[in-house]
């Protein structure tokens, strides 16, 4: 009886789990059953701890040059936005832009740690596919288009093509799902020793490297046509690209040992590929602003708005989904790493 008094309420410490980071709730949770005396003293407890574990979280794991990208963006999607002539103020998209990254970062902080299953993979196309749905029939209000109208047969035209947004949707996470089980069949193969694995892994990234920068520096080349003629964007390619390459050709020696290189390696891996996610993904975010968003909100095309806006809705949940699966492969990995003999 007086262990099951000093249990916290299983109502109150799901409460606490879920404002806790991911990583952190069962090293949290312990801790804070361990000092349970009553619920108000745990609920003092949690608030003197909650707050500080997921700063630290956040302050460790944030992403500053994905965050820079990404508020960039936001940036330059909003500020170009006119309507009779006018656009937003300042003040106004600098909070939109201080909202968006805080966003990502609970985002970040809140997800899953691990790889999707594929019911959630799949679900999350189906909520993608239902925004895209919103923001049509929302941006078709932003004109009222007659019955005969110049655009209204497009819009009727999206409306019934909007049904086929899921199966392509569905189609691309399946394909991202089905490589990286591929790879995690690999991964859990275990017939290499850690050496092997990562001789194996070092390769594969250096190989990695060269044809994505590659890849990298003709983007950058021809960013202009899709962005604009602004040269922040292809100068960020071109130094990504410079970077790429410095890691295979400058390789810092470390006296950590080969389990304390690798766990190197795979975290800086993890933040790298994050950021390419996004950057690949800019200049197709850029270029539905510009081409399709701003032109219709100027000239009151709703058509476009809904046209730009699904794109960016659907380049976003790509990106995301493929930042995804490589953060649970390297996690993965890492735990691996962390489970093996030392």
């Amino acid at each position: 009886m007086e262990d099951a008094a000093l249990t916290p309420p299983a109502l109150l410490e799901w409460a606490v789990e879920r404002l806790l980071p991911v990583p952190a709730r069962e090293s949290v949770l312990g801790d804070l059953s361990e000092v349970y005396r009553g619920p108000w003293q745990y609920l003092r407890e949690a608030a003197a701890t909650v707050p500080r574990v997921a700063a630290g979280h956040a302050w460790r794991n944030a992403n500053f040059p994905a965050l820079g990208l990404n508020g960039a963006l936001i940036w330059f999607c909003l500020g170009g936005l006119r309507a009779n002539g006018r656009g937003l103020d300042t003040p106004t998209v600098a909070l939109a832009v201080a909202a968006g990254l805080a966003a990502l970062i609970l985002i970040q902080m809140y997800g899953d740690a691990g790889r999707p299953s594929g019911a959630r993979a799949i679900k999350g196309a189906i909520w993608t596919v239902g925004l895209v749905v919103l923001l049509c029939v929302w941006n078709f209000g932003l004109r009222y288009q007659r019955i005969g109208g110049g655009d209204y047969l497009l819009e009727f035209g999206m409306l019934q093509a909007l049904p086929f947004v899921l199966p392509v949707l569905g189609l691309l996470r399946t394909g991202l799902l089905l490589q990286s089980d591929r790879q995690a069949e690999r991964l859990a193969d275990g017939s290499f020793a850690l050496e092997d694995e990562h001789r194996a892994f070092s390769a594969a990234v250096r190989r990695g490297n060269w044809i994505e920068s590659a890849g990298l520096i003709a983007t950058g080349c021809a960013a202009p046509a899709l962005a604009g003629p602004g040269l922040w964007l292809p100068a960020i390619f071109l130094v990504t690209a410079a970077y790429l390459l410095a890691q295979n050709i400058l390789r810092p020696a470390g006296d950590e040992g080969l389990r304390g290189c690798y766990r190197r390696q795979l975290q800086a891996r993890r933040q790298l590929r994050h950021f390419l996610s996004w950057l690949w993904a800019a200049p197709l975010l850029m270029a539905a602003c510009r081409l399709l968003v701003w032109p219709g909100y100027e000239s009151g095309r709703a058509i476009l708005v809904s046209l730009g806006s699904s794109a960016i809705v659907s380049i976003c949940f790509l990106a995301r989904a493929a930042d995804s699966e490589c953060a649970g492969l390297l996690r993965e990995r890492m735990a691996r790493l962390e489970a093996g003999p030392a």
